[in-house]
């Protein structure tokens, strides 16, 4: 009888050790999951050093309906603030092409989280860019999407922010009529929208007054910008602000014709306003794929001045495996910095497209760029599905899929 109670106290024993440790193989091995996503610096520099990011990401196995986005499709995105004070909300506009090359948004609030896929009323080029803005010019703010139809025509196609205002929007008939190139890229940041024209492979620049066709540069060509024809489907340059207050101070990345990426100031206040976007030099000596995406936003560097903190990210297709890289330029000293990769960012799928929300800025309208922001977010396909992530005051996150 003793012999028998000691094998229960014995089995009683193991079956605890057991439970305990299950317990405790769950918690360590969610945080360190939490940890390797979380890890690395702050806004003003990232520090993870994790490189093997391929087989990284969210892992759970998203449900995608191919009619609602096609493999590869292209991406495009805006957000903005809304609201005041302690009511301080964000709202982002995500534009996609489904298999029928219908173009489609999933609307995010910060209240409501993200709608379901709206169509956007446009019917574009298979697999043709896409350039979402938000114009803070009206209030409420108004979406800005510029993309090329059937006919290989630049269109536009205005939405207002509430899902009652005109859901499939109403076209902008104010657009500058000249031939895109057909596989060219599009990019927009309030006031200006670049593209690529068919003839001679050059960057246009038209800028936004009361319209598309008022400001001074209307249309422009911008001088000593010649990039690279693209092999596939896109021209690499994306906008964003150089300046973390001023309307005017915008400028873009591409690729160069030497195939490394390369920056430009668009600044109309020159260099009075105290900008540190060093735009007199390439940014990184190595070749990028021409077949690369790329995306990029700014932060503001500090609470005091006007200078910003650049974040560029692209798929490294020659030597990278596909993994998506970080250049960053953070200090005036420091220069640009990277490239590096991080686990939240692991995962994409091959040739697929990028991109990031920026904060537009206007002195005018006291709204300038943060030093941390929700809204800091990138998008791109993993497993067909399109992954979000975001830069916060702790390293890059990864906040799942997009519900579509």
């Amino acid at each position: 009888r003793r012999y028998r109670k000691k094998i229960y106290i014995i089995s009683a024993l193991v079956v605890i050790c057991i439970i305990v440790a299950a317990v405790v193989g769950g918690v360590v091995g969610t945080r360190k999951s939490s940890d390797s996503q979380s890890a690395g610096g702050d806004t003003n520099g990232p520090s993870d050093t994790s490189s093997d990011t391929t087989t990284s990401g969210n892992t759970n196995k998203p449900e995608v309906n191919p009619t609602l986005i096609r493999p590869n499709s292209r991406l495009s995105v805006a957000g903005w603030r809304a609201g005041s004070g302690a009511d301080q909300r964000f709202n982002i506009r995500l534009f996609y092409q489904g298999g029928d090359n219908v173009v489609r948004y999933s609307a995010f609030s910060s209240q409501f989280n993200w709608s379901q896929p709206t169509v956007a009323g446009i019917e574009a080029i298979p697999g043709g860019a896409l350039a979402a803005c938000a114009n803070i010019h009206y209030d409420p703010v108004v979406v800005n999407l510029f993309y090329l139809d059937k006919s290989n025509r630049l269109k536009a196609q205005n939405f207002g922010q509430a899902e009652s205002d005109s859901q499939a929007g109403t076209e902008d008939t104010t657009v500058p009529s000249f031939p895109p190139l057909p596989s060219a890229r599009l990019s927009c940041y309030m006031p200006f929208v670049i593209a690529q024209e068919s003839t001679n492979n050059h960057l246009r620049q038209f800028n936004w007054g009361a319209n598309w066709n008022a400001d001074r540069n209307s249309s422009s060509a911008i001088d000593g910008v010649a990039c690279r024809r693209p092999r596939l489907r896109r021209l690499i340059v994306v906008m964003l602000p150089i300046n973390s207050q001023y309307y005017a101070a915008g400028g873009f990345v591409y690729r160069t014709t030497s195939g490394s990426l390369g920056n430009y100031a668009l600044d109309g206040m020159g260099d009075t306003k105290g900008t540190a976007w060093d735009a007199t030099s390439d940014l990184y000596a190595k070749d990028i794929s021409p077949r690369a995406p790329i995306a990029a936003f700014t932060v503001a560097r500090d609470t005091s001045g006007t200078d910003v903190n650049t974040y560029i990210l692209y798929q490294d297709n020659l030597k990278g495996g596909g993994a998506i890289q970080v250049v960053w330029q953070d200090d005036v000293i420091g220069g640009w910095k990277g490239p590096q990769t991080y686990p939240a960012l692991g995962g994409a799928d091959k040739d697929m497209d990028i991109a990031c929300v920026t904060r537009q800025a206007w002195d005018y309208k006291g709204i300038w760029l943060k030093t941390v922001s929700p809204i800091n977010r990138c998008y791109f396909q993993s497993q067909g599905a399109v992954e979000e992530v975001v830069l916060d005051g702790k390293g890059w996150q990864d906040l799942g899929f997009v519900p579509i």
